[in-house]
């Protein structure tokens, strides 16, 4: 039911356009850098170098990323690859979401500002059994929606 286009300025303007000459609604978001596009190859490579240096050790549980929408894998140096190229990576969000149902998970919890993907999470999953629950919510902070 949605895309985020990421790009450069000229280029967000010219997708606007061309939509708009199909009537298709578009709406564009505030953001402070074309994430999840080319564009963040250098802080990509800053992260990578980051990463490098931090001790990781394999995951207890299982972490899924949304830029392979699947689990992530288990190699700490992989795992640094992965997380380094989300910069510049699309985001598989319904793809994620409907992989991890089939892989049985039926609850999600959205730790974070706000309360959008949670309601991302309802669309996509739709009648299909599952819980989602964002811990912050209008006027609520994220440690008391923990608790409730």
């Amino acid at each position: 039911r949605q895309v985020v286009l990421s790009g450069t300025a000229a280029a967000i303007e010219g997708a606007e356009r061309a939509f708009a000459a199909e009537d298709i609604a578009t709406r564009r978001l505030r953001t402070s850098h074309a994430f999840h596009s080319p564009l963040m190859a250098p802080a990509a490579d800053a992260l990578a170098a980051f990463l490098d240096e931090l001790p990781l050790r394999e995951a207890r549980l299982d972490v899924w990323g949304n830029t392979d929408a699947a689990l992530l894998p288990s190699p700490p140096d992989e795992v640094r690859r992965v997380l380094a190229r989300h910069l510049t990576s699309p985001v598989r969000f319904r793809e994620q979401i409907d992989a991890m149902h089939t892989a049985g998970v039926r609850t999600f919890v959205e730790v974070g500002a706000g309360h959008t993907l949670t309601g991302l999470v309802e669309q996509i999953l739709e009648d299909r059994p599952h819980t989602a629950v964002a811990l912050e919510r209008p006027g609520v902070h994220g440690v008391t929606g923990l608790h409730s």
